[in-house]
């Protein structure tokens, strides 16, 4: 098996959803949007530190000798605790960091539809070169067949040299057609192999059917369906994180309300 670390035998022909369950697991868009979201997700739970308490801690000792007598021991423990009342940065940071969030799980969806849409349409053209192989073999040697004939009946006399230069030159454009037809083959493996996510060319074979289905009708409102269109939905992800953008910097303008509390021990 090719290095995917996905586990998947790809030794027997794939069927339609062999190739979705490869793909959602090595295939590199989806990956890459994937770990988009999650580093949303942590930026976004990191965006609530601000509103937090913060407790801070501290101790000292000092040890000194004396001119004139023993040393000393002094030690001092003091604590902290502040709390953020008011501040507009903190909220605007919420804020921004919740529309990057819609953002990346948008990206992700979109790439999930074009990983889908491009994973079809190289399993489909992969099933129809594996048809046309097959296909032009049969012509190949139906015209090579046929052209032996032609040119046996040539030398006994009893067919004429065009029709032998016929049928020699269809037996060669048959020939090229299958060379052609293994030559896309190829390429329609590597197209796969590309959406699947494999590190490897690996010569893949697919089976089974497509099965079309009819599409939906279309809603009264046409907001319902632009609503859902990744792509749409997508810049208007966007155009909520540039909002979010605008109010982090006008967030300064504002003033922020805090309240601490400090308290400090002495001792010798």
């Amino acid at each position: 098996l090719p290095a995917t670390g996905a586990g998947q035998d790809i030794t027997h022909p794939l069927t339609w959803e062999d190739c979705v369950a490869i793909a959602s697991r090595n295939n590199p868009d989806l990956a890459s949007s994937g770990r988009a979201v999650e580093a949303s997700k942590a930026l976004y739970s990191g965006s609530y530190n601000g509103l937090m308490p913060q407790v801070n801690l501290s101790h000292s000792y000092t040890d000194s000798n004396g001119l004139r007598g023993p040393g000393a021991l002094h030690w001092q423990a003091q604590g902290t605790a502040s709390l953020n009342i008011w501040n507009a940065g903190d909220i605007a940071n919420i804020k921004s960091a919740s529309a990057g969030l819609s953002e990346a799980q948008a990206g992700l969806r979109q790439s999930s539809a074009l990983v889908r849409h491009d994973l079809r349409q190289a399993f489909a053209q992969l099933f129809f070169s594996e048809k046309n192989i097959a296909v032009s073999k049969n012509i190949l040697d139906m015209r090579q067949r046929s052209a032996q004939l032609v040119t046996l009946r040539y030398d006994s006399g009893r067919e004429s040299k065009g029709n032998m230069l016929r049928s020699q030159a269809q037996a060669l454009q048959a020939q090229a057609d299958y060379a052609q037809a293994l030559r896309g083959i190829k390429a329609a493996q590597i197209s796969l192999d590309r959406q699947l996510g494999l590190d490897d060319f690996a010569p893949v074979v697919v089976t089974g059917t497509l099965e079309a289905q009819a599409p939906p009708d279309l809603p009264q409102n046409p907001r319902e369906l632009l609503a859902g269109r990744p792509d749409i939905a997508l810049q208007e992800a966007a155009v909520d994180s540039a909002k979010a953008g605008v109010g982090k910097a006008r967030s300064s303008l504002w003033p922020n309300l805090s309240a601490s509390y400090s308290r400090s021990v002495l001792g010798a």
